[in-house]
């Protein structure tokens, strides 16, 4: 049999078990209790463990304060294969929150439309979109996405850092419904654990948000070759279908890489959000639409976090990682953003809200 034929085969039968299971999970929806059920738009099939820690710290951080509330996950892949479905089970007065991350705005567009897609959609429902980062090349695409955010009557946009805050702040109708608030995944915690002390984790991008020069990336590799160091290049992105039941646990072997490294070299806003949380000693640099180092601003106070402007010379900080001891992160450090975030969805949504000390 022709490869092409069996690939192709084989593709759409794995389209097809997805599709099933997909409608598996969905057809339970009528059977909720309404009263107590939010509907989590978004979270991700792919494997951007990014966007994946994204997810496990929003369903986290909503049992945390709301415990009484349920949460159910629609993926995009779900809302694609069954749309029709799920705009006959979603009613006006349901309660619907859109993931965080980095995907609003015109670099990735598949997931821009599928944003402005739930809020045409669900004009009646109150929305609430978790802390994102925003950025737009061209300009229509900028003004379609105030003319449909300005045109929903119950919608809340949060934003993880104030260049995304600003923009979306000076293009919206209603200030009141635009807030600052930290990238979820500031919501985990996780130990050290089996430190290397010869591994250097080197986490860069190879997409369109880059923009470090490949010859900094030479240096930095030299650099610590010549301190007899152990080069790890990593990626925060795996290959593959990555389903809710295992995300967990693929998350967890990302993680691990974090806990056990010497030091992170990063320009992933995530590669530095994971050694953050862990403990590690990160040097990041910013992509292309700033986020890295205005997510960094949140914690830039920590000691064993370094986060360069373009104009700073990057080369003293190699050697102070190095003298960097592990850390502990504590959750406390953004506790107040967070009970004032869960105080906005609690009034918001009209929900009681677990007060916790």
């Amino acid at each position: 049999m022709n490869l092409k034929i069996v690939k192709t085969s084989l593709r759409k039968l794995v389209s097809y078990f997805r599709k099933k299971a997909a409608w598996n999970d969905l057809k339970q929806i009528p059977k909720l209790n309404r009263e107590k059920t939010l509907y989590l738009f978004g979270s991700p099939l792919h494997g951007n463990m990014g966007d994946q820690a994204i997810s496990i710290a929003q369903i986290d951080f909503l049992n945390y304060y709301f415990p009484e509330l349920y949460v159910k996950e629609i993926p995009r892949e779900y809302w694609l294969y069954f749309r029709t479905k799920i705009l006959q089970f979603i009613k006006p007065t349901d309660f619907i929150c859109i993931t965080g991350g980095g995907f609003l705005g015109d670099l990735w567009m598949d997931e821009e439309e599928f944003v402005l897609d739930i809020l045409n959609s669900f004009p009646e429902n109150k929305i609430v979109i978790f802390p994102q980062s925003i950025f737009f090349k061209d300009q229509k695409e900028k003004a379609r996405f105030e003319n449909i955010a300005n045109h929903h009557k119950h919608l809340k946009i949060c934003l993880r850092e104030k260049k995304s805050y600003h923009m979306v702040y000076t293009g919206l109708d209603r200030k009141e419904d635009i807030h600052l608030f930290p990238d979820m995944v500031f919501w985990m915690k996780y130990e050290k654990n089996d430190i290397d002390t010869k591994k250097i984790l080197l986490c860069f991008r190879n997409d369109k948000e880059k923009i470090i020069d490949t010859d900094i990336a030479e240096y930095i590799k030299n650099y610590y070759k010549s301190k007899n160091m152990n080069i790890k290049e990593i990626s925060t992105v795996i290959s593959g279908f990555v389903p809710l039941a295992k995300r967990n646990k693929s998350f967890l072997c990302t993680i691990h890489q974090f806990q056990s490294a010497r030091c992170v070299i990063t320009d992933r806003l995530h590669g530095m959000l994971f050694a953050i949380i862990s403990g590690t000693p990160v040097l990041a640099f910013d992509n292309v639409s700033g986020k890295v180092r205005g997510c960094y601003k949140w914690v830039e106070q920590l000691p064993y976090v370094f986060c360069p402007d373009a104009d700073d010379d990057f080369k003293d900080k190699l050697s102070l990682l190095l003298d960097c001891p592990p850390s502990t992160y504590s959750k406390n450090y953004l506790k107040n953003e967070f009970d004032s975030m869960a105080g906005l969805l609690s009034e918001f949504w009209n929900l009681k809200k677990k007060e916790r000390d």
